[in-house]
């Protein structure tokens, strides 16, 4: 595997078979040119977003592909006391670099979803939505709470089991079963004054009336009536 920014010794080059490319996206394509593999090789990149065109400068007697981990690795996730179950392995390339990431995902316990060229960048789009995005709402949740409670110090332990609880819900897949707050009710009064709450908080009001409008779609299937929606859209956009 290449890591960092520099290629392994060329002697190591010289005997691979497969190699991966686990650098940033803005990095594979430099950090593939400095590579001299032996022909008949294979090379995949780890990017979710970018295809196997990335590796286009490499030998044509190379096959090429892209492999991604459908998951979060941070320096905390070994250490979690959160069973983190079997993801998918997003694959894409020619037809031999497809059957070694195939099997390379099988072999370490994955199944494997073979994506288009055209599909890496929604695909990882929606990647980005799940895991990023999560983070950086838990960031402003947990920022709301300690102005809020005057407890900065206890407002992630505070929201933690909640947000547990919410992915609970979740695991089937269902949002319109797991979606609970004042939207799913039509709660117009508590919206207002949430609304109000964050009125210092300006980048947190905005993540609030947009995923606000995202949970009136949600709520709408679990049973919300149109007009309902229909007030509860008017009340996060009157703020």
């Amino acid at each position: 595997m290449v890591s960092g920014t520099k290629a392994p010794p060329e002697e190591w080059q010289a005997k691979a078979g497969l190699v991966l490319i686990a650098v940033s996206d803005d990095a594979i394509a430099s950090v593939a040119s400095s590579l001299c593999l032996r022909p008949g090789a294979t090379v995949l990149h780890c990017s979710g977003a970018l295809d196997s065109e990335v590796l286009s400068e490499l030998s044509p007697d190379l096959s090429k592909g892209s492999y991604h981990p459908l998951q979060s690795f941070s320096a905390r996730t070994g250490t979690s006391s959160i069973e983190i179950p079997p993801y998918a392995v997003a694959i894409e390339g020619d037809g031999k670099a497809l059957a070694l990431a195939q099997a390379l995902a099988l072999i370490t316990g994955h199944s494997s979803l073979q994506l288009s060229p055209q599909q890496k960048a929604g695909y990882h789009a929606a990647a980005v939505l799940a895991s990023n995005c999560l983070v950086a709402l838990q960031s402003a949740a947990t920022r709301v709470m300690g102005t809020a409670t005057a407890a900065t110090p206890q407002a992630w332990a505070l929201l933690w089991p909640l947000v547990v609880g919410t992915l609970a819900g979740l695991e089937a897949g269902s949002p319109e079963q797991a979606i609970t707050g004042p939207v799913a009710r039509g709660d117009l009064r508590s919206i207002e004054r949430n609304l109000d709450a964050l009125s210092g908080d300006p980048l947190a009001a905005a993540i609030y009336r947009i995923l606000g409008s995202e949970a009136v779609a949600v709520a709408q299937k679990a049973g919300l009536s149109e007009e309902q929606a229909k007030r509860v859209l008017e009340a996060l956009n009157r703020h």
